[in-house]
């Protein structure tokens, strides 16, 4: 079982952007190349075919966290250091000064996050 860069890349897109499931995304494969049906659609092609989309974003995920430039390669990337972070979140010396922090020393809930929930 196979499948082009071409199609990974608009599964993966279609999928991110359209919300399509892998079955829907084969039966409209399915239809682009034999509208009228003659040909049976192959019977085990599910679990293959979503193994290789685990596979290319898994690949896609190390591309992006520049893993394949590390010395000690795929195997030395720890649990968690792909994530990416969470931009509003305060980080010292990143988005936040040590400046920043002392005058909100008295005042704990406006550095606290809160949450709100709406009732209907």
């Amino acid at each position: 079982t196979c499948a082009t860069f071409e199609v990974l890349r608009n599964f993966h897109t279609m999928t991110l952007q359209g919300k399509i499931s892998a079955f829907d995304y084969y039966h409209a494969l399915a239809l682009l190349t034999d509208g009228y049906g003659l040909e049976p659609l192959p019977v085990n092609w599910l679990p293959s075919f979503v193994l290789m989309m685990h596979q290319w974003r898994n690949l896609k995920m190390l591309k992006r966290g520049a893993c394949g430039h590390a010395e000690s390669g795929v195997e030395g990337a720890q649990p968690g250091e792909l994530a990416v972070q969470y931009r509003p979140c305060p980080i010292l010396n990143v988005n936040v000064t040590p400046s920043m922090l002392k005058g909100l020393e008295a005042d704990r809930s406006a550095a606290s996050p809160s949450m709100v929930v709406w009732g209907c």
